[in-house]
């Protein structure tokens, strides 16, 4: 009777496997990379139109990765953020948030100063508006990136100062200001019903896209290639041709046409004649 032995691994061997998570099984995760690579896009264009563009800033998204509720690590204060579906929590470090802050209020020339400090600055009203105004926009696009036929337009969302943050899924946003220097993240966390919003999403992304597929065709039939038929070649003298005169008539004989493929002599055909119409037929191929 075979027998199958145990491999042992040695604890420092292990860092390269994951552990499996019982909370994703039966569960399309492995799709969400092209809603990610999306999410991505949209975001680094959103930072591109109302800052790189406005204020002079160079904010790049580096990286977007999604994160299980306890790989989501610390963050500034979490805005609550609530719609018809389900809760959005959402936290940007609070030196992006002062550095989008001063250049919202700072003027453009503002572009040239350093990241500012946070240990001493003070929470204002201003910052607390411009933290809800960001993740109400962030999060439509967000939403935005999700299949239509499991969304209903914007999430519709409205500040919710209450509950404790959103724990089914995370998502990290690493982003870079090359003109302050200046390194931070955005975290979201979506609850439960979001979450299922988004991996139907993704589902129906692959449902429609495996469904789309042309049917396989064979490659001879794929390839297009452009035929040239040279009916008749005839040679005459430079004399006689600059003897020749309106009206003249070249007496010629069709025999068999050359069929050139890029210039190159493949086949010769016969020439027909149908409802006043030529056509080639008969083709062999030249040795």
């Amino acid at each position: 009777m075979p027998t199958t032995k145990t491999k042992l691994i040695s604890p420092d061997a292990t860092a390269g496997y994951l552990p499996v998570d019982p909370c994703t099984l039966g569960r399309p995760f492995h799709l969400l990379g092209s809603f990610t690579n999306g999410l991505r896009e949209q975001i680094a264009g959103y930072f591109e139109r109302r800052f790189n563009r406005r204020y002079g800033a160079q904010i790049a998204v580096t990286r977007l990765a999604v994160c299980r509720p306890d790989e989501i690590g610390p963050a500034g204060k979490w805005r609550h953020f609530r719609s018809a579906t389900g809760r959005i929590c959402f936290a940007p470090d609070r030196a992006l948030l002062l550095s989008w802050l001063d250049y919202r209020y700072g003027g453009k020339e503002a572009g040239g100063q350093s990241a500012p400090a946070t240990d001493s600055v003070p929470e204002t009203e201003t910052e607390l508006r411009l933290a809800a105004m960001l993740g109400i926009d962030l999060l439509d696009v967000l939403v935005g990136c999700l299949d239509a036929s499991v969304t209903d337009g914007h999430g519709g969302f409205r500040l919710d100062h209450h509950g404790k943050p959103a724990s089914a899924l995370g998502l990290r946003v690493d982003l870079r200001d090359d003109v302050r220097d200046l390194d931070g993240t955005l975290w979201f966390a979506l609850d439960d019903a979001w979450l299922s919003r988004l991996l139907a999403s993704v589902s129906q992304r692959r449902k429609r896209e495996s469904g789309s597929k042309p049917a396989s065709v064979p490659l001879a039939s794929q390839l297009q290639i452009t035929l040239t038929t040279r009916l008749l070649t005839m040679e005459m003298s430079l004399g006689e041709i600059l003897d020749t005169r309106v009206g003249d008539v070249i007496p010629v004989s069709i025999g068999p046409a050359e069929v050139l493929v890029d210039d190159s002599p493949f086949f010769t055909a016969s020439v027909a004649e149908h409802n006043g119409k030529l056509w080639l037929t008969s083709f062999e191929h030249l040795d």
